[in-house]
């Protein structure tokens, strides 16, 4: 008969399960805290990068401004509002009223839009009307107020008018939305001529 072989013990690490789990722990947390980093990282680069401007031209479609040599996005849109608001013909001028009002703060904007009653329509639409405006030079002249000046022409069946005018246009800054995305609105419009 043979003896009983015998065992060695075996040691049993009760915590081992434990311990690898806790390496995976590590790992992953190291892993999501350069994720974070990364992520932390790339907004601060997109926060420090320049602001795109995107224009609304006189049809109404959105396009990207490239800053024109000695202008500013500021500038670019005053000139965007005058041109928009005074080039029209009786086919097109409720659409260009209606451009223009959206560049205005509200109240600014039910007030353009309120010029456009019924007489008016008829006036337009009745004397062929068209109107147009040639821009001579725009400059700040406060902190939020520019200056456009230019020449200002009404042309209609019964009226035949070429006038030199000043607009005096206050900003505001707004957020940008896809309503607006100059981040700007004209919260103040003046226009009167000028005798030279």
């Amino acid at each position: 008969m043979r003896l009983a072989e015998q065992k060695s013990p075996q040691t049993v690490q009760r915590w081992a399960s434990l311990e690898r789990a806790y390496q995976s722990q590590k790992f992953i947390s190291l892993l999501l805290a350069i994720c974070l980093l990364v992520s932390l990282g790339l907004n601060v680069m997109l926060a420090a990068k320049e602001q795109v401007i995107v224009g609304i031209d006189t049809a109404g479609n959105k396009e990207t401004l490239t800053p024109i040599a000695g202008t500013s996005g500021e500038e670019q849109f005053v000139t965007t509002v005058i041109e928009t608001l005074y080039n029209w013909d009786p086919v097109n001028y409720e659409l260009a009223y209606k451009n223009a009002a959206d560049m205005m703060t509200p109240a600014l904007s039910d007030k353009l839009l309120g010029t456009l009653d019924q007489t008016t329509r008829a006036g337009i639409e009745g004397d062929s009307m068209a109107c147009a405006v040639v821009i001579e030079s725009v400059e700040k002249t406060g902190t939020d107020v520019w200056t456009v000046a230019g020449i200002k022409t009404l042309r209609g069946r019964t009226v035949n008018k070429r006038t030199r005018v000043e607009f005096a246009v206050t900003l505001a800054k707004v957020a940008v939305s896809n309503n607006n995305p100059w981040g700007l609105s004209v919260a103040g419009l003046g226009e009167k001529e000028v005798t030279k």
